[in-house]
């Protein structure tokens, strides 16, 4: 009887499986095809145009999904890298883009729930829209469906959208089920023949603060306005042109935050889109009372330096701080980047940094402590360099991260595709305490963290990840160290309080030119439970002069060190018989 009830409750059991999983049976995409990566279109000696979509899209196995549009186990997700090319910076362009249906079974193009959208938010397809969310019924003519027409573009300029596909929960038909389609993306831009008349603003340089300086320490947030339509309520209003000084082009003025606590808003506005002048050097210093930032809308392709522009911006602001750089803050001709986020946000638990998609960085030179302890105090760290983040010049990035996020129990830092530190000279304390209280901590440095030239790690990763119980620092395949000639606390309580400890130092980890290497493993990894295995047989330890407490508080009987030769073993033993029990050392090939 007990077995009988088993197998109908077995049989039962996978029915509904089968009802479940034929429902809600997640999208199988096929890109067995060359894919078409980028498209270039209109291209004149004085105008061109180009979009990228990461290839053609392609399924033979469309299912019901139900859940969100932008979840990508169940709907289709691509970026969209758009661009255009004129001759004048300020030369106003009209693009068109839209999907080539090369094929599309007709149970999905006469669908009312087969869907897609264009959006300008990465995580939703319903904020932000630039092509409602509906279906592709009566969209597609001449099989096309166009995702948006005469989008405006100034110049040289960049833009991302975020194309959603999917086959919404409210399709009933089993027809619609199982269906092929291939789309590819394609465009054309025109000239419209008009330019665009930029407004300057005045930041005014070091503690002039838009000329709000007897206001400062009131001023709660700061936004950009496309309009001077200053309230009559206002606090207080004034001029912000440059051109000719004190121009009435551009206004700044301050309202009430709704608080009651007598703090303001800052706006700053113009009948068109602001653009910033040269320099930017400590344009928003000190403004410590400041939780919220936003300068979509300020134009600073022209900036060529944003030395300390935000040093100490939130410092004091508590729980919350947002800066979100806007869809036009172009940093490509800018130079110096040094101390530019430091101690931003300082002390919120809430912490949000967002970079833009135009914080391009290939002129950058020094970026000497430029994330300097920004979210210091944040609970959850999350920062993305983005794409557009190209080292490829910067020479000095000593204190680059140092305390970055230091209080984070949970934490993240991508350095995106393009970190290239092969001009690197320094890098002194770079990731010094970063992360250093997330529970969970892993950095990678990815293929082009290339430290070739790199003179100086000295406190390199002093206490990073400190607290993390699993703890994963992976240095890259370009970790070349043969000029470095200071490691002393390179490591330093690095990952102190991981039971998973993990450091490959890669094989070129060439230690010939060193000549201090104090406390450089120093409680490294201390209290791991697994094995620990530190491989040091790349090393050269001839020319080593200062090398105490190296080895000093490792993890007693689970510590296996790897050296080079005998001659390295006679080097850690003869110099410090302190550092750490030699019974526990084991030399390579023995």
């Amino acid at each position: 009887m007990k077995r009988e009830k088993l197998v109908y409750g077995l049989l039962i059991l996978s029915v509904v499986f089968l009802i479940i999983g034929g429902t809600y049976a997640a999208w199988r995409w096929v890109s067995n095809e060359t894919q078409r990566t980028a498209v270039t279109f209109t291209s004149t000696s004085s105008l061109s145009c180009s979009a990228d979509a990461g290839g053609n899209i392609t399924s033979s196995d469309v299912k019901l999904a139900p859940a969100e549009c932008t979840d990508p186990d169940f709907a289709i997700q691509r970026t969209i890298s758009t661009s255009s090319t004129a001759e004048s910076a300020k030369e106003i362009i009209n693009m068109d883009l839209w999907l080539d249906v090369n094929s599309m079974d007709q149970e999905l193009l006469q669908s009312d729930n087969f869907k897609y959208a264009v959006t300008t938010n990465p995580d939703s397809c319903t904020s932000g829209v630039v092509t409602a969310g509906d279906s592709f019924k009566n969209k597609v003519s001449n099989n096309k469906a166009y995702l948006f027409n005469s989008q405006e573009f100034i110049g040289t300029e960049n833009k991302t959208y975020y194309l959603y596909i999917w086959l919404d929960e409210a399709e009933t038909s089993t027809d619609t089920m199982n269906r092929s389609f291939n789309l590819s993306v394609n465009g054309e831009c025109s000239d419209t023949g008009t330019t665009f008349n930029p407004v300057y603003v005045n930041f005014g340089g070091q503690n002039a603060y838009f000329k709000a300086t007897q206001y400062k320490d009131n001023i709660t947030s700061i936004s950009i306005a496309n309009n001077m339509n200053i309230p009559a309520n206002a606090i207080a209003s004034w001029n912000l042109g440059v051109s000719p000084s004190n121009a009435d082009d551009v206004k700044g003025w301050l309202e009430d935050d709704g608080s009651g606590n007598n703090t303001f808003a800052l706006k700053i506005g113009a009948e068109g889109q602001i653009f910033a002048r040269n320099s930017m050097d400590y344009a928003f210093y000190n403004m410590q009372n400041v939780s919220s930032v936003n300068l979509d809308g300020l134009n600073t392709s022209e900036a060529n330096s944003m030395r300390e522009m935000f040093r100490y911006v939130g410092n004091r602001s508590t729980p919350t701080f947002s800066l979100d750089l806007g869809a036009n803050f172009n940093t490509s001709n800018v130079k110096y980047m040094s101390w530019m986020f430091a101690s931003t946000g300082r002390r919120a638990t809430n912490f949000s940094l967002n970079l833009g998609n135009k914080f391009n960085t290939s002129n950058v030179n020094n970026m000497s402590s430029m994330f300097h302890s920004a979210g210091y105090s944040a609970t959850t760290f999350n920062l993305d360099l983005g794409s557009q983040f190209n080292t490829n010049n910067v020479k000095d990035m000593t204190f680059m991260f140092t305390y970055a996020g230091q209080s984070s129990t949970s934490f993240s830092l991508n350095l995106g595709s393009q970190f290239n530190t092969s001009n690197v000279n320094n890098m002194i304390y770079m990731f010094g305490y970063t992360g250093q209280s997330a529970t969970s901590f892993s950095l990678d440095l990815g293929s082009q963290f290339n430290t070739g030239n790199v003179i100086n790690m000295a406190s390199m990763f002093d206490s990073t990840g400190q607290s993390a119980m699993t703890f994963n620092l992976n240095l890259g395949s370009q970790f070349n160290t043969s000029n470095v000639n200071n490691m002393s606390q390179m490591f330093y309580y690095a990952g102190q309080s991981a039971t998973s400890f993990s450091i490959n130092l890669g094989n070129q980890f060439n230690t010939s030119n060193v000549n201090d290497m104090r406390f450089m493993f120093s409680s490294t990894g201390r209290s791991t439970t697994n094995n620990f295995t530190l491989d040091l047989a790349a090393g050269d330890f001839n020319n080593v002069t200062s090398n105490s407490s190296m080895f000093s508080q490792f993890p007693g009987s689970k510590a296996t060190i790897y050296v080079k030769d005998t001659d390295a073993q006679n080097f850690i033993i003869s110099q410090d018989t302190s550092m750490f029990n030699t019974t526990n050392v084991k030399i390579k090939g023995q």
